[in-house]
């Protein structure tokens, strides 16, 4: 007891409620004369902090509801799979067979299945006559059927990840990489200074 009666803690006690006063006082008449300064800031604040997150959201829709619009068409489909080997299934035994073992028949236009044991891609593509959607498939070898689909996604992005996809699996099979994946992949008609 005699420790802390050397620092006569009553005292020191009463000191700091002065001074906690003086300063929640202060800082009253502080906020009294600035407080239009003060909730316009507090407002303008919140209204950046709004405006960004709007800002986001707008863009994010917009970018998701070009690629919902605007596909990649069936010519620069068949093209871009050709490239990598792949040719649509014409025999309608294979393409009914591959399709049938999709775990969605129908899906939205655009989006992409794709199969990596044997390579299968699965496209949903708008069709011209009906307005309905078909399905298209494209294979390596036709004659090994599809058994693990996976969905790639929709538009311009899942072609990309499909076609990224399908380097990967090409690049570890060596048969296939001689064949398919020559060593100059760049376009010949480039001109490089």
């Amino acid at each position: 007891m005699v420790f802390f009666n050397r620092f006569n803690l009553p005292r020191l006690k009463t000191w700091t409620a002065r001074r906690v006063r003086a300063v929640s006082k202060s800082l009253t008449q502080l906020c009294g004369r600035h407080r239009t300064r003060l909730v316009g800031i507090a407002y303008f604040a919140i209204s950046v902090v709004l405006g960004f997150a709007a800002f986001t959201l707008s863009r994010e829709e917009a970018i998701e509801y070009w690629e919902r619009t605007f596909l990649p068409s069936e010519r620069v489909i068949h093209f871009a799979l050709g490239s990598r080997g792949l040719i649509p299934a014409t025999e309608g035994y294979h393409s009914q067979k591959a399709l049938r073992s999709l775990p969605s028949s129908l899906d939205e236009k655009g989006s992409f299945w794709l199969n990596t044991d044997p390579v299968w891609v699965a496209v949903f593509l708008p069709s011209d006559k009906d307005f309905g959607i078909h399905a298209v498939a494209y294979c390596h070898d036709c004659k090994n059927f599809p058994r693990n689909w996976q969905p790639m996604g929709i538009g311009w992005r899942a072609m990309d990840k499909v076609i990224e996809q399908i380097d990967k699996g090409l690049r570890h099979r060596k048969d296939v990489k001689r064949v398919l994946l020559p060593k100059f992949q760049d376009d010949p008609r480039e001109i490089v200074y």
